[in-house]
């Protein structure tokens, strides 16, 4: 007998109280990837357009932190691009300043790699470019970081990490910068790339790869990975719509070209002042096929 009902003498039947997948508002589709599913094999390929020589140091710009600084960065022609089952996911440059070279890479800007092949693209990424320094850009949400004062956005710091105590981390004391702290978590593939670092200057010390994280505040939340890899239109950059203001741009841009490249002077980081998308190489037949772009 139904219990919540003293009139029935029957239990209820299921579909009464229990509804199915295809009654519910927002039911999943059949074209979502099982989450329980083994994922697809990986295949990771390094295309130059030309030749491509790697450098000691490396910076690493991720989602609309990549997006944004690449808008006064500079980086003139792009040399290579990181490929996973033939998607671009990294699109590799050459920056020259003071007589020294860093190799950057503008990483998940047209799409987002999907959990499983985090660790694997950063391994690759390493193992191919071989850096002995490395800067990284990335977000972190404002809205839920775990903080002993209350912060808004409006005043929320951009905050950092890093894995070895270098000298040169002194350029840090010239700007606003806070340590990210725990229980505070980093789950982008920057996590992949820091984690990878710490182990291997573990494992050898006499190698050790001095390594940063530069976080700037994020409005959103944190984004969820995509289930599977998803491919998107080449040169399909749309600008950030994080709306970071030019003072702080410049401060990032100077730590992270001194944390990678040592006590350099940086140079200046000009608002690129691009609207719509950023800018794409007029051979637009080229970059059709294989992504290649302007900056």
């Amino acid at each position: 007998m139904d219990l919540t009902n003293p009139l029935s003498d029957a239990h209820p039947p299921r579909y009464a109280y229990e509804s199915d997948d295809e009654d519910e508002f927002d039911a999943p589709s059949e074209d979502v990837p099982n989450p329980t599913s083994t994922p697809e094999p990986l295949d990771f390929k390094l295309r130059s357009m030309g030749t491509l020589t790697p450098h000691e140091s490396l910076i690493i710009a991720s989602g609309d932190a990549g997006k944004a600084w690449v808008e006064g960065a500079e980086l003139g022609e792009q040399q290579g691009g990181i490929y996973v089952n033939d998607i671009q996911v990294g699109l590799l440059f050459s920056r020259s300043v003071a007589g020294k070279t860093v190799t950057v890479v503008i990483s998940e800007v047209t799409t987002t790699l999907p959990v499983h092949a985090m660790h694997q693209y950063a391994e690759f990424v390493l193992d191919q470019i071989q850096p002995s320094r490395i800067s990284m850009i990335d977000t972190y949400s404002a809205a839920s970081y775990i903080s002993k004062k209350n912060i808004d956005y409006v005043n929320a710091p951009v905050r950092y990490m890093t894995s070895v105590v270098d000298p040169s981390s002194q350029i840090l004391s010239i700007t606003n910068f806070e340590q990210y702290d725990p229980p505070n978590m980093i789950q982008t593939t920057s996590a992949a790339f820091l984690s990878i670092v710490a182990v291997r200057s573990l494992q050898d010390k006499a190698s050790a790869v001095v390594s940063s994280l530069i976080l700037l505040p994020s409005i959103f939340l944190s984004r969820s990975a995509r289930p599977a890899l998803v491919e998107i239109i080449p040169g399909a950059l749309s600008r950030s719509s994080e709306g970071w203001h030019e003072a702080l741009m410049k401060d990032v841009h100077q730590v992270s070209l001194g944390l990678s490249m040592g006590s350099v002077d940086p140079g200046a980081w000009i608002w690129g002042g691009h609207s719509g998308s950023l800018p794409v190489s007029p051979r637009s037949k080229r970059a059709e096929q294989d992504g290649g772009m302007y900056i």
